[in-house]
């Protein structure tokens, strides 16, 4: 099946919808979402798609994924998030990156397509009651555990059911929805 760009982006904007609905993805989408992405693919544009194709596409789109997300935390090159594009920031340290890894040229020196749907789609979320959560809340959820000694021991005496029930009550009080 040939995909084309009008095709991949209605896809990637589905499972958009799906993860901003609250649908919990951490161990991959469930076979009945695929099964409505297909359904919503076949009325758009006539055209049958089976769930092995959409979660192979998922998976090349999950590859370019952790490629950007690698070249961002290599920062060889600059990252410009308004154009959605790595640039070389001295002249040639994009053409020593690309000659020390060719396969990644498609990702320097243009735009990437469809950046923002992946990054909903593929960015880890935490997911407590349907609620979503970037790791930066957690991380500052600790921060305040480790600042605060009679929290901390508080926290350590509980079991870990009791610990998620804090851990989501805080989250809940400190940035509410």
């Amino acid at each position: 099946m040939v995909w084309k760009p009008e095709l991949l982006e209605f896809v990637l904007n589905r499972l958009v919808q799906l993860v901003r609905s609250g649908v919990c993805f951490n161990m991959g989408f469930k076979e009945e979402q695929m099964k409505k992405v297909a359904a919503d693919v076949l009325a758009f544009v006539g055209v049958h798609v089976t769930t092995l194709q959409l979660y192979n596409h998922i998976r090349n789109w999950r590859t370019k994924w952790s490629v950007i997300t690698k070249m961002k935390s290599d920062r060889i090159l600059d990252w410009s998030e308004a154009g959605c594009c790595f640039y070389g920031g001295d002249e040639g340290a994009a053409d020593e990156y690309i000659q020390r890894y060719p396969k990644h040229r498609q990702y320097v020196g243009t735009p990437i397509t469809n950046y923002a749907q992946m990054k909903t789609i593929f960015t880890p979320r935490f997911v407590c009651k349907a609620q979503l959560f970037q790791p930066n809340l957690l991380v500052r959820a600790i921060d305040f555990i480790a600042d605060n000694e009679a929290e901390y021991a508080v926290y350590c005496k509980v079991q870990p059911p009791e610990r998620r029930s804090w851990l989501r009550t805080w989250l809940r009080n400190q940035f509410p929805a």
